[in-house]
């Protein structure tokens, strides 16, 4: 998010094989490098989801969750747990894929690794 904005609804669409066992959500003001030593405020936690494995569709459906929350941010950070284990997810990886909203079409976040956790800039 370029600037602070208020967050009423989150949504994530999941893959149909590449899936995650649990994915949390977080948001902050600022980025925690440009916070003084003495400010605790980080990443506030806003709360999870839990995937389903999608055996009973032999990996063929997608999975929508949405989360409602009403805070203001402009940094959300989502933490991608281990994955659900199935045949064709055989490197063990996670991922989301974009959502469609009424605004703006297709939403697509930049994204960057660190340490095993997915962040949204």
């Amino acid at each position: 998010m370029v600037e602070r904005c208020r967050i009423r609804k989150l949504q994530l669409l999941a893959h149909q094989y590449m899936i995650p066992s649990k994915v949390e959500f977080y948001v902050s003001h600022c980025l925690p490098e440009y916070l003084p030593p003495f400010q605790g405020e980080r990443f506030r936690r806003l709360g999870y989801v839990s995937l389903c494995d999608n055996e009973k569709t032999g990996c063929r459906a997608r999975e929508l969750k949405s989360v409602y929350v009403d805070t203001e941010g402009q940094f959300l950070k989502l933490v991608f747990h281990q994955n659900h284990a199935n045949k064709y997810n055989v490197y063990n990886q996670v991922t989301r894929l974009p959502v469609p909203t009424p605004s703006s079409g297709w939403v697509l976040c930049p994204v960057s690794l660190q340490r095993g956790t997915f962040s949204l800039l």
